[in-house]
Protein backbone atom coordinates (compact mmCIF):
# COMPACT_ATOMS: atom_id res chain seq x y z
CA UNK A 1 0.00 0.00 0.00
CA UNK A 2 2.39 2.62 0.85
CA UNK A 3 4.42 2.02 -2.26
CA UNK A 4 1.23 3.02 -4.25
CA UNK A 5 0.27 5.46 -1.43
CA UNK A 6 2.67 7.25 0.36
CA UNK A 7 0.09 8.98 2.78
CA UNK A 8 -0.72 5.43 3.96
CA UNK A 9 0.46 3.95 7.17
CA UNK A 10 0.84 0.63 8.13
CA UNK A 11 0.51 0.10 11.75
CA UNK A 12 1.21 -3.96 13.24
CA UNK A 13 -0.49 -5.04 16.51
CA UNK A 14 1.25 -6.86 19.32
CA UNK A 15 0.30 -8.59 22.26
CA UNK A 16 2.18 -8.35 25.92
CA UNK A 17 4.51 -10.80 27.83
CA UNK A 18 2.50 -13.82 29.11
CA UNK A 19 -0.73 -12.82 26.90
CA UNK A 20 -3.54 -15.16 25.81
CA UNK A 21 -4.69 -13.70 22.66
CA UNK A 22 -4.27 -16.66 20.49
CA UNK A 23 -3.22 -15.72 16.76
CA UNK A 24 -0.81 -13.00 18.09
CA UNK A 25 2.83 -13.42 18.81
CA UNK A 26 4.92 -11.48 21.32
CA UNK A 27 8.01 -11.76 19.23
CA UNK A 28 10.26 -11.71 22.34
CA UNK A 29 9.10 -15.42 23.67
CA UNK A 30 7.83 -16.66 20.52
CA UNK A 31 9.84 -17.97 17.82
CA UNK A 32 10.26 -15.53 14.68
CA UNK A 33 8.67 -16.21 11.74
CA UNK A 34 11.26 -16.11 8.59
CA UNK A 35 8.64 -13.48 6.56
CA UNK A 36 8.63 -11.11 9.71
CA UNK A 37 10.43 -7.62 9.01
CA UNK A 38 9.94 -5.01 11.94
CA UNK A 39 11.04 -2.58 9.79
CA UNK A 40 8.56 -3.20 7.16
CA UNK A 41 5.44 -1.66 9.55
CA UNK A 42 5.17 2.54 10.57
CA UNK A 43 4.49 1.43 14.18
CA UNK A 44 3.90 -1.64 16.44
CA UNK A 45 1.13 -0.79 19.15
CA UNK A 46 0.61 -3.31 21.97
CA UNK A 47 -2.67 -4.55 23.45
CA UNK A 48 -3.86 -5.79 26.83
CA UNK A 49 -5.66 -9.18 26.87
CA UNK A 50 -8.71 -7.97 28.59
CA UNK A 51 -9.46 -5.13 25.95
CA UNK A 52 -9.08 -7.70 23.13
CA UNK A 53 -11.47 -10.00 24.78
CA UNK A 54 -14.04 -6.89 25.70
CA UNK A 55 -13.83 -5.15 21.51
CA UNK A 56 -14.35 -8.74 20.62
CA UNK A 57 -17.77 -9.49 22.64
CA UNK A 58 -18.57 -5.73 21.94
CA UNK A 59 -18.14 -6.76 18.27
CA UNK A 60 -20.67 -9.25 18.01
CA UNK A 61 -23.11 -7.41 20.62
CA UNK A 62 -23.00 -4.09 19.36
CA UNK A 63 -22.11 -4.77 15.50
CA UNK A 64 -23.22 -8.59 14.91
CA UNK A 65 -19.79 -9.55 14.12
CA UNK A 66 -18.32 -12.97 15.15
CA UNK A 67 -14.68 -12.14 15.07
CA UNK A 68 -11.98 -14.21 17.32
CA UNK A 69 -9.45 -12.47 20.21
CA UNK A 70 -6.59 -11.15 17.67
CA UNK A 71 -9.51 -9.54 15.62
CA UNK A 72 -10.68 -7.82 18.44
CA UNK A 73 -7.01 -6.83 19.50
CA UNK A 74 -6.94 -5.00 16.11
CA UNK A 75 -9.92 -3.16 16.39
CA UNK A 76 -8.89 -2.12 20.33
CA UNK A 77 -5.83 -0.64 18.26
CA UNK A 78 -7.47 0.96 14.91
CA UNK A 79 -10.19 2.83 17.62
CA UNK A 80 -7.38 4.73 19.82
CA UNK A 81 -5.54 5.46 16.21
CA UNK A 82 -9.17 6.89 14.91
CA UNK A 83 -9.00 8.59 18.45
CA UNK A 84 -6.03 10.65 17.09
CA UNK A 85 -6.95 11.58 13.38
CA UNK A 86 -8.88 14.49 12.84
CA UNK A 87 -9.32 13.16 9.03
CA UNK A 88 -8.64 10.31 6.89
CA UNK A 89 -9.62 6.89 7.52
CA UNK A 90 -8.58 3.49 9.14
CA UNK A 91 -9.09 0.46 7.52
CA UNK A 92 -9.06 -2.86 10.06
CA UNK A 93 -8.35 -6.09 8.86
CA UNK A 94 -10.04 -9.17 10.69
CA UNK A 95 -8.03 -11.85 10.91
CA UNK A 96 -9.93 -14.80 12.16
CA UNK A 97 -13.35 -15.40 13.53
CA UNK A 98 -15.49 -16.16 16.40
CA UNK A 99 -16.79 -19.55 15.60
CA UNK A 100 -14.33 -21.38 16.85
CA UNK A 101 -13.92 -19.70 20.07
CA UNK A 102 -17.85 -20.50 21.06
CA UNK A 103 -16.82 -22.82 22.98
CA UNK A 104 -14.32 -20.86 25.06
CA UNK A 105 -14.53 -18.57 27.88
CA UNK A 106 -14.78 -15.77 25.11
CA UNK A 107 -17.97 -15.62 24.96
CA UNK A 108 -19.20 -17.13 27.95
CA UNK A 109 -20.57 -14.43 30.49
CA UNK A 110 -18.96 -15.08 34.15
CA UNK A 111 -22.18 -14.54 36.15
CA UNK A 112 -22.47 -17.21 39.14
CA UNK A 113 -26.05 -17.45 39.03
CA UNK A 114 -25.87 -17.98 35.35
CA UNK A 115 -23.42 -21.03 35.91
CA UNK A 116 -25.69 -22.15 38.47
CA UNK A 117 -29.03 -22.16 36.92
CA UNK A 118 -30.40 -25.12 36.44
CA UNK A 119 -33.28 -25.58 33.63
CA UNK A 120 -35.11 -27.80 35.79
CA UNK A 121 -37.51 -26.17 38.32
CA UNK A 122 -39.62 -27.29 41.07
CA UNK A 123 -42.92 -25.37 42.83
CA UNK A 124 -41.30 -24.83 46.09
CA UNK A 125 -43.95 -25.52 48.35
CA UNK A 126 -42.83 -22.97 51.40
CA UNK A 127 -41.93 -20.11 49.36
CA UNK A 128 -45.11 -21.05 46.57
CA UNK A 129 -43.43 -20.44 43.42
CA UNK A 130 -41.48 -22.44 40.92
CA UNK A 131 -37.34 -22.13 41.33
CA UNK A 132 -34.79 -23.82 39.66
CA UNK A 133 -33.26 -27.19 40.90
CA UNK A 134 -29.78 -26.97 42.53
CA UNK A 135 -28.65 -30.00 43.81
CA UNK A 136 -27.40 -30.17 47.56
CA UNK A 137 -24.59 -32.67 46.05
CA UNK A 138 -22.80 -32.49 42.93
CA UNK A 139 -24.32 -34.44 40.24
CA UNK A 140 -25.94 -36.86 43.20
CA UNK A 141 -29.87 -36.59 44.16
CA UNK A 142 -31.74 -38.56 46.62
CA UNK A 143 -34.86 -38.78 45.56
CA UNK A 144 -37.78 -39.71 47.50
CA UNK A 145 -41.73 -40.75 46.24
CA UNK A 146 -44.45 -41.23 49.09
CA UNK A 147 -45.50 -44.95 47.49
CA UNK A 148 -48.86 -46.42 48.32
CA UNK A 149 -50.75 -47.98 51.66
CA UNK A 150 -51.33 -51.71 50.56
CA UNK A 151 -54.69 -52.56 51.07
CA UNK A 152 -56.39 -52.01 47.88
CA UNK A 153 -55.02 -52.12 44.36
CA UNK A 154 -53.81 -49.32 42.28
CA UNK A 155 -55.73 -46.70 40.75
CA UNK A 156 -55.02 -44.19 38.00
CA UNK A 157 -53.78 -41.46 40.50
CA UNK A 158 -51.60 -43.85 41.77
CA UNK A 159 -50.16 -44.63 38.19
CA UNK A 160 -49.60 -41.07 37.60
CA UNK A 161 -47.61 -41.12 40.61
CA UNK A 162 -45.13 -43.91 39.55
CA UNK A 163 -45.29 -42.14 36.28
CA UNK A 164 -44.01 -38.61 37.08
CA UNK A 165 -41.86 -40.00 39.49
CA UNK A 166 -39.95 -41.94 37.03
CA UNK A 167 -40.33 -39.20 34.42
CA UNK A 168 -38.37 -36.76 37.10
CA UNK A 169 -35.70 -39.90 37.79
CA UNK A 170 -35.02 -40.56 33.90
CA UNK A 171 -34.47 -37.11 33.15
CA UNK A 172 -32.48 -36.41 36.53
CA UNK A 173 -30.21 -39.27 34.66
CA UNK A 174 -30.30 -37.96 31.95
CA UNK A 175 -28.25 -34.53 33.11
CA UNK A 176 -26.20 -36.91 34.38
CA UNK A 177 -27.00 -37.19 37.63
CA UNK A 178 -26.48 -40.11 40.10
CA UNK A 179 -30.30 -40.82 41.53
CA UNK A 180 -31.18 -42.89 44.68
CA UNK A 181 -34.88 -42.99 43.99
CA UNK A 182 -36.98 -44.13 47.19
CA UNK A 183 -40.92 -45.14 47.07
CA UNK A 184 -42.24 -46.30 50.10
CA UNK A 185 -44.76 -49.20 50.74
CA UNK A 186 -47.34 -48.43 53.77
CA UNK A 187 -47.92 -51.83 55.57
CA UNK A 188 -48.54 -50.85 59.11
CA UNK A 189 -51.46 -48.70 59.39
CA UNK A 190 -55.44 -47.98 60.29
CA UNK A 191 -56.17 -49.56 56.64
CA UNK A 192 -53.73 -52.47 56.01
CA UNK A 193 -54.76 -53.42 59.82
CA UNK A 194 -58.81 -52.97 59.45
CA UNK A 195 -57.80 -54.48 55.95
CA UNK A 196 -56.07 -57.95 57.30
CA UNK A 197 -58.95 -58.47 59.93
CA UNK A 198 -61.47 -58.22 57.41
CA UNK A 199 -59.94 -60.78 55.01
CA UNK A 200 -58.82 -62.92 57.90
CA UNK A 201 -55.25 -63.10 57.03
CA UNK A 202 -51.89 -61.83 59.25
CA UNK A 203 -50.88 -58.20 58.53
CA UNK A 204 -47.99 -59.60 56.81
CA UNK A 205 -49.93 -62.01 53.87
CA UNK A 206 -52.10 -59.50 53.57
CA UNK A 207 -50.33 -56.41 52.47
CA UNK A 208 -47.81 -58.58 50.90
CA UNK A 209 -50.21 -59.44 48.30
CA UNK A 210 -50.61 -55.63 47.36
CA UNK A 211 -46.74 -54.63 47.51
CA UNK A 212 -46.40 -57.57 44.86
CA UNK A 213 -49.21 -55.94 42.53
CA UNK A 214 -47.65 -52.67 42.38
CA UNK A 215 -44.30 -54.11 41.46
CA UNK A 216 -46.17 -55.85 38.69
CA UNK A 217 -47.81 -52.79 37.80
CA UNK A 218 -44.80 -50.85 37.83
CA UNK A 219 -43.15 -53.21 35.13
CA UNK A 220 -46.51 -53.14 33.13
CA UNK A 221 -46.15 -49.25 32.98
CA UNK A 222 -42.59 -49.81 31.59
CA UNK A 223 -41.58 -47.62 34.72
CA UNK A 224 -37.90 -47.93 36.09
CA UNK A 225 -38.04 -49.28 39.32
CA UNK A 226 -36.72 -47.06 42.62
CA UNK A 227 -33.47 -48.12 44.14
CA UNK A 228 -34.85 -48.76 47.26
CA UNK A 229 -38.33 -49.90 48.19
CA UNK A 230 -38.18 -49.53 52.05
CA UNK A 231 -41.67 -50.70 54.05
CA UNK A 232 -42.73 -48.62 57.15
CA UNK A 233 -42.84 -51.75 58.99
CA UNK A 234 -38.92 -52.58 58.84
CA UNK A 235 -38.27 -48.70 59.91
CA UNK A 236 -40.22 -48.93 63.68
CA UNK A 237 -37.16 -48.54 65.16
CA UNK A 238 -36.54 -45.62 63.87
CA UNK A 239 -39.68 -44.08 64.11
CA UNK A 240 -39.76 -44.69 68.16
CA UNK A 241 -35.99 -43.23 67.88
CA UNK A 242 -37.55 -40.13 66.79
CA UNK A 243 -40.44 -40.15 69.16
CA UNK A 244 -37.68 -40.18 71.53
CA UNK A 245 -35.97 -37.31 70.58
CA UNK A 246 -39.15 -34.94 70.10
CA UNK A 247 -40.61 -35.76 73.42
CA UNK A 248 -36.96 -34.57 75.06
CA UNK A 249 -36.77 -32.11 72.80
CA UNK A 250 -40.77 -30.58 74.38
CA UNK A 251 -41.84 -31.32 70.62
CA UNK A 252 -44.43 -34.52 72.17
CA UNK A 253 -45.82 -35.86 75.18
CA UNK A 254 -47.15 -39.06 75.89
CA UNK A 255 -50.74 -39.87 77.35
CA UNK A 256 -51.82 -42.80 78.25
CA UNK A 257 -49.26 -44.95 76.25
CA UNK A 258 -49.87 -42.94 73.28
CA UNK A 259 -47.40 -40.30 71.81
CA UNK A 260 -48.48 -37.32 70.25
CA UNK A 261 -46.69 -34.08 68.61
CA UNK A 262 -47.88 -30.81 70.04
CA UNK A 263 -48.57 -28.23 67.51
CA UNK A 264 -48.44 -25.61 69.78
CA UNK A 265 -44.51 -25.64 70.92
CA UNK A 266 -43.87 -25.89 66.91
CA UNK A 267 -44.29 -22.17 65.89
CA UNK A 268 -44.11 -22.82 62.13
CA UNK A 269 -46.43 -25.45 61.86
CA UNK A 270 -49.05 -25.36 58.84
CA UNK A 271 -46.48 -23.07 56.85
CA UNK A 272 -46.46 -26.29 54.01
CA UNK A 273 -49.77 -26.89 54.10
CA UNK A 274 -51.35 -23.59 54.34
CA UNK A 275 -53.38 -25.32 56.86
CA UNK A 276 -55.58 -22.71 59.12
CA UNK A 277 -55.54 -24.20 63.00
CA UNK A 278 -58.41 -21.81 63.62
CA UNK A 279 -60.85 -24.03 61.45
CA UNK A 280 -59.86 -27.58 62.80
CA UNK A 281 -63.40 -27.87 64.76
CA UNK A 282 -63.32 -30.19 67.67
CA UNK A 283 -65.41 -33.01 67.90
CA UNK A 284 -65.99 -32.79 63.48
CA UNK A 285 -63.08 -32.57 62.00
CA UNK A 286 -61.30 -34.61 64.65
CA UNK A 287 -63.23 -37.41 66.26
CA UNK A 288 -62.18 -36.88 69.70
CA UNK A 289 -63.90 -40.40 71.17
CA UNK A 290 -60.91 -42.20 69.59
CA UNK A 291 -57.81 -40.08 71.21
CA UNK A 292 -56.95 -38.69 74.74
CA UNK A 293 -55.16 -35.09 73.81
CA UNK A 294 -54.02 -32.30 75.17
CA UNK A 295 -55.49 -30.63 71.82
CA UNK A 296 -57.72 -31.85 69.00
CA UNK A 297 -54.74 -30.39 66.78
CA UNK A 298 -52.35 -32.04 67.57
CA UNK A 299 -51.59 -35.87 65.51
CA UNK A 300 -50.28 -38.88 66.88
CA UNK A 301 -46.86 -40.02 66.36
CA UNK A 302 -47.18 -44.00 68.46
CA UNK A 303 -50.25 -45.12 69.36
CA UNK A 304 -51.51 -47.63 71.89
CA UNK A 305 -51.98 -50.85 70.87
CA UNK A 306 -55.11 -52.29 70.75
CA UNK A 307 -56.46 -55.95 72.76
CA UNK A 308 -56.62 -57.14 69.27
CA UNK A 309 -53.17 -56.33 67.80
CA UNK A 310 -51.87 -57.47 71.36
CA UNK A 311 -53.60 -60.64 70.29
CA UNK A 312 -52.65 -60.68 66.64
CA UNK A 313 -48.79 -59.73 67.39
CA UNK A 314 -48.95 -56.15 66.04
CA UNK A 315 -46.90 -54.24 68.99
CA UNK A 316 -43.51 -52.59 69.69
CA UNK A 317 -42.03 -52.75 72.89
CA UNK A 318 -41.25 -49.39 74.24
CA UNK A 319 -40.60 -47.39 77.63
CA UNK A 320 -44.40 -46.58 77.55
CA UNK A 321 -45.99 -49.82 76.84
CA UNK A 322 -46.75 -51.71 73.75
CA UNK A 323 -47.33 -49.27 70.43
CA UNK A 324 -47.73 -49.54 67.09
CA UNK A 325 -46.42 -46.34 64.97
CA UNK A 326 -48.98 -43.31 63.41
CA UNK A 327 -49.45 -42.74 59.71
CA UNK A 328 -47.94 -39.29 59.91
CA UNK A 329 -44.19 -39.87 61.27
CA UNK A 330 -43.98 -43.52 58.82
CA UNK A 331 -42.76 -41.12 55.84
CA UNK A 332 -40.63 -38.91 57.98
CA UNK A 333 -38.59 -41.94 59.54
CA UNK A 334 -38.12 -43.61 56.05
CA UNK A 335 -37.10 -40.41 54.34
CA UNK A 336 -34.64 -39.58 56.90
CA UNK A 337 -33.06 -42.75 56.59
Amino acid sequence: FSEYHPDVKIVAVEPFLGHKIQGLKNMKESYRPGIFDKSLPDQIMRVHDDEAFRMARLLARKEGLLVGMSSGAGMCCALELAAELDHGMVVTIIPDGGERYLSTPLFTRKNKVTEKKSDLCFFNTLTKKKEAFLSQKEKSVTFYTCGPTAYEPANLSLCRRFIVSDLITRYLECKGYEVNSCMNFTDLDDNTIEGANRAGQSLQEFTGKYIDGFMADIDSLNVKRATNFPKASDHVVDMIEISHQLLHKGFAYEKHGSIYFDISKFKKYGRLSGIDLGKIKLGRTVDLDNYEKDNARDFTLLKRSTLAELKKGIFYETDWGNVRPGWHIECSAMSIN
